[in-house]
């Protein structure tokens, strides 16, 4: 298990499904190997008929069929959509499938976006035991063993998750930024000039021009295919070890953060991914109208004094001295 933090599009979620994407093939090789080298001595496993092995095998040729009898993209589970260059897609990742009530197939990678929002960090507040949610903390604990499990976690604050979570993670990878390295300045130039051309001209008259934007379009993608995606990153170690730290601070920084890395991947990705997989949970999404309300002007007596005040702090004292200053603007008005 490893937690991608860093600040807002600071590149977590992109580096998360490049890898996950990675990871996913890997594992189904892995699957695919183990599927043929058991069916190959089926006949022998039958003979012996040995529970354990059996149920082993079982698994096996479960999770094989599972990913083999559908047109996804093999072993990769995720809470956002990612979809590949063959239009092949992910399944769906659920609490469920994290608190084990949902069965997992074996050698599966799961990209979970977000993942403080999910597991959250209150749960190991509560006091009662029975409240835990102990069931995630098992999952988190064994999957990896019994499951053949890969988590990559993305998340502002790797803090900012159940603690039972983060006690099983391998280590926390730091992103203080994205790149958009050896990129071709002159076609990117060109790009950015008739594109706002095109948009400049939009209050002057609008036509449809179907075969100028389908160009566009092309050309944005020929122009942002070229190049590299460079990621600056320092590795955290897990905060819920109790791993020892020097008592120097600066050799505590420089043991509990490493060394700067940098690692370059291609500017394309190999897959797409929902950049706003939220956005049908905020509130207003399906609303039919927009509204929004002019200011009347731009001093403060032009606008309700309410609606201003709502964005300044107040005090018994400061409110004296709004109103003795109103008093005395009623009067040279």
């Amino acid at each position: 298990c490893q937690i991608k933090s860093g600040k807002p599009r600071c590149g977590k979620t992109s580096s998360a499904v490049h890898e996950g994407l990675i990871l996913a093939k890997i594992k189904w090789n892995q699957l695919q190997y183990e599927y043929k080298s058991w069916h190959s001595r089926e006949q022998a496993i039958l003979r012996r008929n040995n529970k354990d092995e059996l149920l082993e095998y079982n698994a096996i040729k479960r999770s094989y069929s599972f990913y083999s009898m559908s047109p996804c993209i093999p072993c990769l589970f995720s809470n956002i959509g990612i979809e590949d260059d063959k239009g092949r897609r992910c399944f769906v990742l659920t609490l469920d499938h994290i608190r084990g009530v949902q069965a997992v197939p074996l050698y599966s990678v799961w990209v979970i976006d977000e993942i403080g929002a999910i597991i959250k960090a209150e749960w190991g507040l509560n006091k009662k035991d029975e409240e835990r949610p102990y069931d995630i903390s098992d999952m988190f604990r064994l999957c990896g063993h019994f499951l053949k499990l890969t988590i990559i976690g993305c998340e502002q604050d790797f803090h900012n998750i159940y603690v039972d979570t983060r006690r099983v993670v391998g280590f926390n990878q730091v992103i203080s930024g994205q790149e958009w390295v050896c990129r071709p300045t002159l076609l990117y130039g060109v790009f950015k000039f008739m594109k706002f051309c095109i948009g400049d001209a939009l209050d002057k008259k609008v036509k449809r021009q179907p075969k100028l934007m389908e160009f566009m379009d092309a050309f944005e993608k020929f122009v942002r295919s070229i190049g590299f995606r460079k990621y600056t990153y320092k590795f955290a170690q897990n905060t819920q070890t109790g791993a020892s730290v020097s008592k120097s601070s600066q050799d505590a920084e420089v043991q509990t953060f490493g060394f700067e890395r940098v690692r370059y991947i291609p500017s394309s990705l190999a897959a797409k991914y929902d950049d706003r997989a939220y956005k049908q949970l905020y509130p207003s999404y399906y609303d039919k109208n927009i509204r929004a309300e002019l200011h009347k002007g731009l001093c403060i007596n032009g606008n309700d004094e309410l609606k201003v005040r709502q964005y300044v702090n107040s005090t018994s004292t400061v409110e004296e001295k709004r109103e003795a200053l109103y008093e005395y603007i009623k009067k040279i008005a």
